[in-house]
């Protein structure tokens, strides 16, 4: 089943502590983790949207800021680069992102926020979210967590796991559904007891300098 904002924090153990629209102030200066979701209601699925809304002015001015970006090893034009990012959009789900720190919620969102695509930092994770149309709708939750790399993981193995059929048939990356901005997931394998790291392999390379 996809996953909701509430879902996903329940599955961790966690309490939401609040809500604000993208750009604006999260009032916490705790460690813990954050959602960034298409719906303003933690319980629902409302704002789902059936296509990717990729900006492509965007794209292109990444492709100028980055001229080294490879796609499949060769360099693509900005329908190409759109279309790549595109089809790990999943339209039955609301959460596009979730993100930890260790520092202040509040300062790691506003880095978020301030970071340029194809800017290396101050956090240039998550970047596919810099490359839609509707930034300014989307909503940033917030939760204080005592372990939130452990949060995270929990969550985002949440998430792959209640991935529908139908969003993993579409998926460029069927076998690991990751919410759309999430690049990797890490995550401690009982099995073999070791810590694991999943990447995304999307092709592109050299998105990300000073």
């Amino acid at each position: 089943m996809p996953s909701t904002v509430r879902s996903l924090l329940n599955g961790a153990d966690l309490t939401l502590d609040g809500v604000v629209r993208w750009g604006q102030l999260v009032p916490s200066r705790e460690t813990g983790v954050y959602i960034i979701a298409l719906t303003s209601r933690a319980h629902q699925y409302d704002g789902r949207l059936p296509a990717c809304p990729i900006a492509m002015p965007s794209v292109r001015q990444l492709l100028v800021t980055r001229p080294e970006l490879t796609l499949d090893g060769k360099r693509p034009t900005a329908q190409q680069l759109a279309d790549r990012i595109a089809s790990f959009w999943m339209p039955d789900e609301v959460v596009l992102y979730i993100g930890k720190t260790d520092a202040s919620l509040g300062r790691r969102t506003a880095q978020y926020y301030s970071t340029e695509l194809g800017k290396s930092g101050p956090h240039a994770g998550g970047w596919y979210l810099k490359t839609l149309g509707n930034l300014s709708e989307l909503y940033v939750y917030y939760s204080h967590a005592e372990a939130p790399v452990e949060a995270e993981s929990l969550m985002l193995g949440s998430f792959v796991s209640g991935a529908s059929v139908d969003s993993k048939r579409r998926h460029f990356e069927p076998g690991l559904p990751l919410p759309f901005a999430n690049m990797e997931w890490c995550y401690f394998d009982e099995t073999f007891l070791r810590l694991r790291r999943l990447r995304r392999l999307d092709g592109i390379k050299g998105t990300k300098g000073d």
